[in-house]
């Protein structure tokens, strides 16, 4: 898109799942490594907030793809920043193949919070977005929808939460959350069945050692999960649409 920085990647080896495909986590990874970059660039990256106590939390997400990626393919990501409230920022990104076809985007909503309580911080006061944000672009796609949790179902898998699965934020990293989620469905449902949207809720951070109960549920061509802990606390919840 005119007017956007463009970050260029490449389709590795490591991305790809079993079907030859680029994973949905590898695809997230790249959004939210573009989201950081750009943050960087533009002087509110996690190192800047990191000096004022502080640090980004992702809250909500959306994310659609329209075509297949596979080893070696090349693509561009675009991404801007068009809503800032008192609490929450909306960052949206577009991929693109070299000749600037959409393959796919992505509307991803944050919050700052303080490294030690854990609360949020007004972004009005502690940021200043004035070079960054371009409020005349719209979002993409629809942007993240509030999950509703369906009828209650019996957990598939308990985790423990391990040194593998936090992030610099120790807590859960939040692709970790999708690799779980996946994990739960039958291996024929991601071969027979194309992805082509995604929402996710993050409700509340997971840390070292908690214990999680993850489920699912199926209804016509999506998914729904609900991952929470042991006391019942909803931590994150998510809704796969499928071709």
């Amino acid at each position: 898109m005119t007017g956007l920085p463009n970050y260029t990647y490449r389709i590795l080896a490591r991305d790809l799942d079993f079907t030859g495909r680029a994973s949905l986590m590898s695809l997230c990874r790249y959004i939210f490594n573009t989201a950081s970059k750009d943050a960087e660039n533009n002087g509110f990256g996690t190192r800047e907030l990191h000096n004022n106590n502080a640090t980004w939390v992702i809250s909500r997400m959306s994310f659609e793809m329209y075509a297949t990626l596979r080893e070696f393919d090349e693509f561009y990501i675009n991404t801007w920043v068009n809503e800032i409230s008192r609490l929450m920022t909306t960052r949206n990104l577009l991929l693109c193949d070299p000749e600037g076809k959409t393959l796919g985007a992505a509307v991803t909503q944050w919050a700052m919070i303080d490294v030690d309580s854990r609360t949020p911080m007004d972004l009005r006061e502690n940021m200043n977005y004035s070079k960054a944000a371009r409020f005349d672009i719209p979002c993409p796609i629809n942007k993240p929808v509030k999950i509703i949790p369906g009828k209650e179902s019996d957990p598939v898998l308990e985790r423990k939460v391990v040194y593998s699965d936090l992030d610099f934020n120790r807590h859960v990293n939040s692709v970790k959350y999708l690799e779980w989620m996946l994990d739960m469905l039958p291996l024929e449902n991601i071969i027979n069945n194309g992805f082509s949207r995604l929402d996710m809720n993050y409700l509340r951070e997971a840390l070292y050692d908690d214990r999680l109960l993850l489920s699912y549920q199926q209804e016509d061509n999506h998914h729904l999960f609900d991952i929470k802990r042991k006391d019942e606390t909803p931590v994150c919840r998510a809704r796969i649409q499928w071709e």
